[in-house]
């Protein structure tokens, strides 16, 4: 029994993959015919597969379309949250991220949605709102969207003078 293939859950949802018994669960949590709910937030209905996230940003989200990931913070006035989704080369990357001015610290989650790649390399940019001039740069590599959060908190107090 452990050599027969059997279907993937997400057959109706076009996935052909076949697997052997036993390693059904490992593709079906990085399936991109997988269905997955709308990262921006849980008052969005929308259930889709990762290949229909782009159409369903530029249709419901397209004020959270972005050209590049960079983005401002208004540093010394208030905490804010808010998303990004950017599509370049094929890819898109959502990012979710939450700024408290009181310590001065960014909690962010960056995800892709091409399964072709494991990984990619992302840089966002954040800028000081009250001058432009204090940017700080962030690289790193972004895993395809998991179900389970990755979510890094990054101290900008040294780097964002106010």
């Amino acid at each position: 029994m452990a050599e027969s293939n059997i279907p993937k859950s997400f057959e109706d949802h076009g996935c052909t993959a076949l697997s052997l018994f036993g390693e059904t669960q490992e593709h079906e949590a990085q399936c991109v015919h997988r269905l997955i709910a709308c990262p921006v937030s849980s008052l969005c209905a929308w259930k889709g597969a990762t290949q229909q996230m782009l159409y369903h940003f530029s249709t419901d989200h397209s004020d959270l379309m972005a050209d590049k990931m960079e983005f401002k913070l208004s540093m010394c006035t208030k905490d804010e949250e808010g998303h990004l989704f950017v599509y370049k080369n094929g890819i898109g990357v959502f990012l979710k991220y939450c700024y408290s001015c009181a310590p001065s610290t960014l909690q962010y989650d960056i995800k892709h949605f091409n399964a072709e790649y494991k990984e990619i390399l992302v840089k966002i940019s954040i800028a000081n709102d009250l001058d432009p001039d204090y940017k700080v740069h962030v690289k790193g590599r972004v895993s395809f969207c998991h179900k389970d959060s990755n979510v890094k908190t990054l101290s900008l107090n040294n780097f964002l003078s106010i």
